[in-house]
């Protein structure tokens, strides 16, 4: 490697002295007990070993390691809503399968291959069964027409 300016070939004369102890030539004979014997004299990194047999590993960690930036948890907040959903009550799972299938009968489609292909995996995925449903249906046959038909449910 050629590095042209003197502040590039000190900086990673730096580097190459700082991180030294991650490579040593024949280290994989030695294992990993070696790395730790190399960070003894290295300053600002703190080395310990963890696991037992094949899954040691040695974990390097600054001595003051330093907060992450603000920005690199963004992702987390727009992520955060997906993670707290508020479970769906029986109730709700039940009102949902019979609209769906409601609004097929409306329509006459309940043979069409849309229907047999969409409701056993809405029934699978809401872990409900068709009787189930059906009794919902036959229980609240009035709300669940209104919806079925894209009327809002507190209208008449």
């Amino acid at each position: 490697m050629t590095l042209s300016s003197r502040p590039q070939r000190e900086t990673s004369q730096k580097g190459e002295r700082r991180w030294a102890f991650l490579r040593h030539p024949g280290d994989e004979a030695r294992g990993p007990c070696s790395r730790l014997r190399a960070v003894e004299g290295v300053g600002g990194v703190k080395a310990s070993a963890e696991g037992i047999g094949r899954n040691r590993r040695v974990v390097f960690t600054p001595d003051n390691p330093a907060p992450l930036p603000k920005g690199s948890l963004r992702w987390r907040k727009k992520m955060s809503w997906r993670v707290m959903a508020k479970p769906k009550t029986l109730k709700d799972r039940l009102f949902g399968a019979a609209v769906l299938k409601m609004s097929f009968r409306l329509r006459g489609d309940e043979k069409s291959p849309a229907f047999r292909y969409v409701y056993p995996g809405v029934l699978r995925d809401l872990e409900l069964d068709d009787n189930a449903v059906e009794k919902y249906i036959e229980d609240n046959r009035a709300e669940v027409e209104r919806v079925a038909r894209g009327k809002p449910t507190g209208s008449a």
